[in-house]
């Protein structure tokens, strides 16, 4: 059989481009399947094509090919769309396809529009890569807007694959502390609202520069430190070790790269000219010192000093002091 490429130009124009005839663009048209082969037919009677599932790409409006593994998912890819060759102007709905569920009207706006109730909203969920390529959405998504990956800007369609209901398979390679971004409709597929190029990019401009740890950490005696975690996205947990009076290690492999943590009000990359925040409370004027520095892509390190040297963080500190870590993409 032939192949075909169906390509969707604006929400009511698709273009076919078929192997065996020259490029058409049909308005009011039926699509059905027959076992694994889709085939087209005109309003009308007239049959404009009959292919094969596994030889028909779809394209998105700027997107790249999509192609699909049974005749079921190309024919929901096709209506997640709003292709046209599921519904066309005065088309009448037979009755076996009407809902006696009351809980699913349709209503008539007074400006003669419909107004489809639960016809869901505009959102944006965020992962960090840690291991699986396959994100789950906390919603079924009706149609997916943008997928965006740090360092990659937003995915073409053939980078990444839907997988029914609510999941997002990354196709290329990420790796680990990949910050991913998904803009998706959580409308049923077929009753899609029209969202806007710059309603998506509204939310995809809210994708903060860098990934960030922030943390109440704490220390008692000769104990390692322990953090109470307020927002982590590095995609792993920082362990903290007590390495010395007044020495403390932050370790996760791989994260802290070189010029690009920042560590406030803290230096990230040096300790030999580095910013040193003074302590005091209870009437004190200064108990000592502290400061916070990066020392390898793997290793953060704090320390605490009194007004001679080196002494314990519960010393000093008293009891939790809040921390951040910014990581910039």
């Amino acid at each position: 059989m032939a192949t075909l490429e169906i390509r969707k130009k604006t929400s009511k124009v698709w273009e076919h481009v078929s192997s065996d005839q020259l490029p058409y663009i049909v308005s009011k048209m039926y699509c059905k399947t027959n076992g694994d082969t889709f085939v087209i037919t005109e309003h009308g009677g007239s049959q404009r094509g009959k292919y094969l599932y596994s030889d028909i790409s779809i394209y998105d409006i700027g997107g790249g090919a999509e192609t699909f593994t049974s005749a079921l998912l190309l024919m929901q890819r096709l209506e997640a769309l709003s292709y046209v060759g599921f519904y066309y102007d005065g088309e009448v709905i037979p009755a076996d396809l009407i809902s006696t569920d009351a809980s699913n009207t349709i209503i008539v706006g007074t400006d003669g529009k419909l107004y489809a109730s639960g016809s869901g909203s505009l959102l944006r969920e965020e992962f960090n890569f840690t291991a699986s390529q396959t994100f789950t959405l906390a919603n079924d998504y009706g149609q997916v807007y943008s997928v965006e990956v740090s360092g990659q800007g937003a995915l073409s369609t053939s980078q990444y694959t839907l997988v029914p209901n609510n999941q997002i398979t990354i196709n290329d390679t990420l790796n680990t502390g990949d910050y991913i971004v998904v803009i998706y409709s959580d409308a049923i597929a077929g009753v899609q609202p029209y969202y806007t190029q710059a309603q998506v990019d509204a939310l995809l401009l809210n994708v903060r520069p860098y990934k960030v740890y922030i943390a109440l950490l704490s220390q008692s005696g000769t104990d390692a430190p322990v953090a109470t975690v307020l927002e982590n996205t590095l995609g792993g947990t920082i362990m903290w070790t007590r390495n010395s009076v007044g020495n403390y290690i932050g370790t996760l492999s791989g994260v802290f790269i070189e010029n690009k943590v920042f560590m406030p009000p803290f230096s990230a990359n040096f300790e030999g000219n580095s910013v040193f925040l003074p302590i005091s409370g209870n009437g004190n004027p200064q108990l000592g010192w502290i400061n916070m520095y990066r020392i390898d892509d793997s290793t953060v390190e704090i320390d605490t000093y009194d007004m001679v040297g080196y002494a314990e963080w519960s010393t000093i500190i008293g009891s939790s002091m809040p921390i951040e870590i910014r990581v910039y993409n």
